[in-house]
């Protein structure tokens, strides 16, 4: 896929408006510029708008799923399937980035700690949303904020 830039993004997303808000995107993408990323996968991606918008200003390889369908997954280039990250994670896949923006904060502890076994196996960085106790890692930074004011932490891993 050809890498563009935001408003070309924009213009090229068709049946996605509602749904279209680079902020996301371009707060990760400001936060990455100096990292060597050629994989990414946004787990549990949703209409799968940030990864759709990533991938016209970041080369690579990209990869999204989620537990639902979405009729809006038709209009993007990235094509996400329909998985389960418990299935998905009991292999180990590597991943420079691994996205998780809003469902690992919603998580009990067990499943976290299941995750962040496979992070710390399979990724170079993660970038999440949640805000509580005990981290992936001590090595992060805040590099934004969501749409819902949490704020946004790139964990190097």
């Amino acid at each position: 896929m050809e890498t563009g830039d935001w408003g070309a993004d924009k213009r090229r997303i068709w049946g996605l408006e509602p749904y279209y808000d680079p902020g996301r995107a371009i707060q990760i993408h400001e936060a990455i510029k100096g990292l060597k990323i050629k994989t990414v996968i946004d787990m549990a991606c949703g209409v799968g708008i940030v990864a759709e918008s990533l991938a016209w200003v970041i080369p690579g390889h990209f990869t999204q799923f989620d537990i639902e369908e979405y009729p809006e997954w038709e209009f993007l280039k990235i094509k996400p399937t329909k998985a389960d990250l418990f299935q998905f994670i009991k292999e180990d896949t590597k991943f420079d980035l691994v996205l998780m923006l809003n469902s690992y904060r919603n998580w009990d502890e067990e499943p976290r700690k299941e995750f962040n076994g496979w992070l710390k196996r399979n990724a170079k960085y993660f970038i999440t949303s949640y805000e509580g106790e005990n981290p992936v890692c001590d090595n992060w930074s805040v590099i934004g904020k969501d749409v819902k004011g949490h704020s946004l932490k790139l964990y190097t891993l």
